[in-house]
């Protein structure tokens, strides 16, 4: 299965939204495995708090704020803040 790039956005009256304000860049296979890569590196918090998990393309990524502060997109896993990629 190909790898996709998906955007995450979160409830506004969760409290994991003060920290991932933008939102969250994850890569993964499906929206299914976007939410599992974010509950197993990010914590159960931070999936109870996804209101949508949109697939997205490069050239859909803010480029101001979110380019310049991404980690590698090409590889399974979360991208955007770049503070949580993890191998």
């Amino acid at each position: 299965m190909a790898l996709s790039m998906f955007w995450v956005d979160l409830s506004e009256t969760s409290a994991v939204r003060q920290i991932y304000r933008l939102g969250i860049g994850v890569t993964a296979n499906d929206d299914r495995d976007a939410r599992a890569i974010l509950r197993d590196r990010l914590g159960p918090k931070v999936a109870d708090a996804i209101t949508s998990v949109r697939r997205i393309r490069y050239e859909d990524i803010d480029d101001r704020h979110v380019r310049p502060n991404m980690g590698a997109h090409v590889i399974r896993g979360v991208w955007f803040p770049s503070l949580a990629v993890s191998p």
